[in-house]
């Protein structure tokens, strides 16, 4: 069975926003939960930095989608 997660959030990031760990959490998603879909809003801001490393981790594996 195929999942989804979706990402929407705010254009500014908070001080306390960590790449590594929304990464680490992505990771999670894909590899312990079976996210293999991600979808995210078009806004500078969260939206973006999400899809950015939903990209990233397809670089390791191929199955991930982005919807942006």
């Amino acid at each position: 069975m195929k999942k989804k997660c979706f990402f929407t959030g705010h254009r500014g990031l908070g001080v306390d926003f960590s790449r590594e760990r929304a990464y680490n959490a992505i990771k999670v998603l894909n590899e312990k939960m079976g996210v293999d879909t991600f979808v995210c809003g078009g806004a500078v801001g969260f939206d973006i930095e999400m899809g950015e490393l939903v990209l990233k981790l397809k670089e390791e594996h191929s199955e991930v989608k982005l919807w942006l």
